[in-house]
């Protein structure tokens, strides 16, 4: 993208990548932020985000997924990070940004599975080394989100995720859909038990393993993502782990919108933090 134009999408398998948005300075910031926004984000909720990112000095590569059912299909996951990971290397070589150039990978909601395990899974592989070294943080925004039964089945109902014939469902049928997802999501935990145990155990190994300064943003009034979930993985966490408890109306990925100085203030202090340790 050209210095301050907005960013041109790129689909990839159902996943919506921006190519990147670059201060309006044209130089390169002082890091990338890989901004991997909440399923089905409106463009006003993504330019929101960016211009936050870019107000506080950083280019920003976004991605997107509009599949939530691929949260149970890693193979597509780690196809679309693969992508992701390119578009990164392809930025350097393309003089968008530099080689060392420290990268700041920002979560929100579900992408923490479809996108962020993915990708984490693939720096760590050794084939990203030059990826890796760059990465100076992480944050996360409603999440890591926990796909069990009932965890997955809010993040589908309350974040209208679901298929448009079920979401436009008359009124009076809203109780049978609601039973019948509840129905239907219990059939897939039993049919699925072993893949889905597997699943949840290479999740909880990969994300906890990844060792950066981690910023964890989080409401114990969130609908969809239980405190205790976000909470097991800032005890478990090998990393720095900075968690900030947004306690006042403040719900599930609407901590900016609700309380948005401090927002603004631990992120902006996060990342002067985690970027004066980089080493690159």
């Amino acid at each position: 993208a050209e210095p301050g134009e907005g960013s041109r999408a790129r689909a990839m398998g159902g996943a919506r990548m921006e190519s990147a948005a670059l201060l309006p300075s044209g130089l390169p910031g002082r890091a990338i932020v890989l901004y991997l926004s909440h399923f089905n984000a409106s463009r006003r909720a993504r330019t929101k985000f960016e211009s936050l990112f870019h107000a506080l000095g950083c280019d920003v590569v976004t991605c997107q997924t509009k599949d939530p059912v691929s949260v149970f299909r890693p193979k597509i996951g780690v196809r679309r990070a693969k992508g992701i990971l390119r578009r990164l290397r392809d930025l350097a070589e393309e003089g968008a940004g530099r080689d060392d150039q420290p990268i700041v990978i920002a979560s929100f909601s579900g992408a923490s599975k479809t996108l962020y395990w993915p990708i984490v899974q693939l720096l760590c592989s050794g084939r990203y080394e030059d990826l890796r070294r760059r990465v100076a943080g992480q944050v996360f925004d409603s999440c890591p989100i926990e796909f069990a039964r009932l965890e997955g089945l809010d993040l589908l109902t309350k974040t209208n995720q679901l298929p448009k014939p079920l979401r436009d469902a008359p009124w009076v049928l809203r109780p049978l859909v609601n039973l019948g997802l509840h129905a239907f999501s219990h059939s897939v935990d039993i049919l699925l038990r072993n893949s889905i145990k597997e699943q949840h155990a290479g999740y909880w190994a990969d994300i906890t393993a990844f060792a950066v300064p981690t910023l964890v943003l989080y409401s114990k009034r969130d609908e969809i993502v239980r405190h205790e979930t976000v909470e097991r993985y800032c005890e478990l966490a090998a990393g720095d782990v900075t968690a900030v408890e947004f306690s006042g109306e403040s719900k599930h990925v609407d901590h900016h919108a609700k309380e948005p100085e401090t927002y603004e203030r631990e992120l902006g202090g996060f990342l002067a933090r985690a970027l004066s340790r980089a080493k690159l």
